[in-house]
């Protein structure tokens, strides 16, 4: 797949680029930019000036693809194994709730403990720790419940309307 992409890619510069390739597009002529009228003698010094600029393209193109997959390659070799996403069993965000237009909190579970956290404009403050096991299980569970309201759940019902069964 990303070879393939590449590939694409490389193929459509070199199309973009050639001078006489597709996306080409003819010069505006006009008498003050007229073009200058070349000299006997200087096409056989230049050479075939549109293989020279294709190579050198495609050299320019292969550089500059070597240097980002080796800043790639690098990235993830220096990168540290645990750098990621946490798992669900150790860090969950279980909610939020709106206190005024600039403050929020919202109910985090951390291995087996649930915080309450502020979130404001200046940070974020932890307001509770809740350590019980029996209301952790309690708040996650409740967290964790399909919610009745929404527009999901609104339309979950209408079909099951339409198909006969009702959820009340």
């Amino acid at each position: 797949m990303r070879t393939s992409l590449l590939i694409r890619t490389v193929g459509l510069a070199l199309l973009c680029t050639y001078p006489a390739g597709l996306c080409a597009q003819p010069a505006p002529t006009s008498p003050l930019l007229a073009p200058r009228q070349a000299e006997p003698g200087a096409d056989a010094e230049r050479g075939p000036s549109g293989l020279l600029s294709t190579v050198t393209v495609v050299g320019s193109l292969a550089l500059v693809l070597g240097v980002f997959f080796f800043g790639v390659w690098l990235f993830r070799k220096t990168t540290p194994a645990g750098f990621g996403v946490l798992p669900t069993e150790a860090f969950e965000s279980l909610g939020r709730a709106r206190l005024t237009t600039r403050q929020q909190v919202h109910l985090l579970r951390c291995g087996n403990k649930v915080l309450l956290v502020a979130v404001g404009v200046a940070g974020a403050e932890t307001l509770t720790e809740i350590t019980d096991p029996e209301e952790v299980e309690r708040l996650v569970e409740l967290c964790r419940r399909p919610r009745s309201g929404g527009a999901a759940a609104a339309f979950r019902q209408v079909f099951r309307r339409g198909e006969g069964h009702d959820e009340s």
